[in-house]
């Protein structure tokens, strides 16, 4: 289960694996000093509306403030560029292009820089109804396996928010904030095809349930 803590790490992970030459930190919105590099701040929970399907999800956006402040105006407005476009890129965040960035810095007391709001989802299954009591239990060998391994890109680096699936078993999951992934697979030992997507790239690895599988993006081009 996500918490709001894992999103943010996520974030945070990712932003370093786009900005790999820029500091990244994450401060309590009291905390009025900024330092040099990404500050990416939660200063909203709001609730999103679910999908109209049988049992939808709960779902809530955590709404980050994203600024970048660096002693090179050039570097400061290339990084801010690189980073709005690769969470454009993200099929789990979005930005909030009514939400004016200097006005939210002057609110928290930080000096006024350049970014964007970014938010995330955070989902969360319905508690399903506890079952009836039953007098006896029958168990079949044949349930399902579980498929678990992580995604790593570039010299072994865990990458987060990474979609996964197996096209097969018509299941899916995302990356956590150390790059780690499970889903349910077949009970026996055949192996399964899993596929990972992240901003227009792709890799693939063979799965065997039980046994831990690595799915590795080459270095972009």
């Amino acid at each position: 289960m996500l918490y709001a803590d894992s999103i943010t790490g996520g974030l945070i992970d990712w932003l370093v694996g786009v900005s790999p030459d820029v500091r990244v930190v994450s401060k309590p919105l009291r905390d009025p000093q900024r330092e040099d590099g990404v500050d990416l701040r939660l200063f909203r929970v709001v609730q999103i509306a679910p999908p109209r399907t049988p049992s939808p999800p709960r779902l809530l956006g955590l709404d980050f403030l994203l600024t970048v402040s660096l002693p090179d105006a050039a570097a400061e407005q290339k990084t801010v560029g690189e980073l709005l476009f690769a969470t454009l890129e993200r099929e789990d965040c979005e930005v909030l292009a009514d939400q004016p960035v200097l006005e939210l810095c002057r609110t928290l007391g930080l000096a006024p820089a350049p970014g964007f709001v970014l938010r995330a989802r955070l989902e969360r299954a319905r508690a399903a109804p506890r079952p009836p009591l039953v007098r006896s239990v029958v168990l079949n060998s044949g349930e399902m396996g579980r498929l678990e391994g992580s995604v790593v890109g570039p010299d072994d680096i865990p990458l987060a928010g990474v979609l996964v699936t197996a096209p097969g078993l018509n299941r899916d999951t995302r990356s956590d904030a150390r790059g780690r992934f499970a889903l349910a697979g077949p009970a026996g030992p055949e192996p399964v095809t899993l596929e990972a997507r992240r901003r227009g790239a792709r890799a693939e690895a063979r799965a065997v349930p039980g046994e831990p599988v690595i799915i590795r993006f080459p270095l972009e081009g």
